[in-house]
């Protein structure tokens, strides 16, 4: 499960990069795009059983070191890529059964030059895939975010039981 849902997460990252390219090539100003690839870890969750539940969780991790993990273009934050920093959040699950329900929340980072950037997010997960989308706040400015979050349970799930600890990866873009 961990090798598809990276591959999940790689195709969401390459169509968020085309999209974003389209932009550059329309007669509109191009607007401020962000991408950003992070991992980390999901803290607090106590559900994912059999039947609805809802938990607060934290999160933290930071920006994937696979692949470029801080796309900006134009690039106002010194290049068009880098490395951001700490991830951090929190937010609540919504359950309706085993890695399906909602997730409400908010994370933020630090981007490659060191300034903070927000994101409250609606994640919609079904079988622990979800599709993100939220409110990007970052230069004073904000707009919409879309995503891909993939969550998994460090340890053996068969949706009888609890588990407290997640992965998690996750592509986001946003224009602002």
């Amino acid at each position: 499960m961990r090798r598809t849902g990276r591959a999940a997460i790689a195709a969401a990252f390459a169509l968020a990069l085309a999209g974003a390219g389209q932009g550059a090539a329309s007669a509109a100003p191009l607007a401020d795009v962000d991408v950003a690839v992070m991992t980390g870890s999901l803290t607090g969750m106590s559900l994912l059983g059999v039947g609805p539940s809802t938990s607060n969780y934290t999160l933290s991790g930071f920006c994937s070191t696979a692949v470029p993990t801080f796309i900006d273009v134009p690039p106002d934050e010194g290049a068009t890529g880098g490395t951001c920093r700490s991830v951090s959040g929190a937010g609540t699950f919504s359950s309706l059964s085993c890695g399906s329900g909602t997730a409400v929340g908010s994370l933020s980072f630090v981007e490659p030059l060191g300034d903070s950037v927000g994101l409250s997010y609606t994640i919609v997960f079904v079988g622990g895939i979800g599709v993100l989308s939220g409110t990007w706040t970052d230069d004073g400015g904000s707009g919409p975010a879309v995503g891909v979050v993939q969550i998994l349970p460090r340890a053996a799930l068969d949706c009888t039981g609890v588990v407290t600890v997640y992965d998690f990866n996750a592509v986001v873009a946003a224009e602002y």
